[in-house]
C-alpha cells in the first residue's frame, strides 16, 4: 500500500488515480496530520509514502522522517520543485513537475505492486 500526502486536492487526485491505474493501493491524504494518522491505523500495510515538500503545517521531509524513524524499511519519496539542501540518502528525492513515468517505474523496481 502508498500513501500520498499533498495539501493540493488536484495534484493528489492525479496521482492517486495514476498510481491506481498501475494496480497499487493507495491511502491519499491533505495534510500531514491525515497522513499520520493513517500511517497509525494501517502500520505495517504501508510500504511507501510519497508526500510533497510544502504542507501546510509540516514540511514533507520532516513528515517522511517522522515515518521512517517509526519503519525504517518504508520507502520515502519527496516531490518538490526547489528541493532542500543535504537531502538523506533514505529519501528519494521527484522533482516537480512530476513524471509520472519515472515515479512509477521507481515504484515498480522497488517491488510495492
Amino acid at each position: 500500500m502508498i500513501m500520498i500526502a499533498d495539501d493540493e486536492g488536484d495534484v493528489l487526485d492525479t496521482l492517486k488515480s495514476i498510481l491506481e491505474l498501475h494496480d497499487f493501493q493507495v491511502i491519499a491524504c491533505p495534510s500531514a496530520e491525515s497522513a499520520l494518522e493513517q500511517y497509525d491505523l494501517h502500520r505495517g500495510f504501508i510500504s511507501a509514502v510519497i508526500s510533497d515538500y510544502h504542507l501546510a503545517s509540516m514540511n514533507g521531509l520532516r513528515l517522511l522522517q517522522e515515518i521512517q524513524q517509526q519503519q525504517s524499511s518504508i520507502r520515502a519519496i519527496l516531490i518538490s520543485g526547489n528541493p532542500p539542501q543535504n537531502m538523506p540518502e533514505s529519501i528519494k528525492l521527484f522533482k516537480k513537475p512530476i513524471n509520472y513515468d519515472a515515479l512509477v517505474d521507481y515504484l515498480k523496481r522497488q517491488k510495492l505492486t
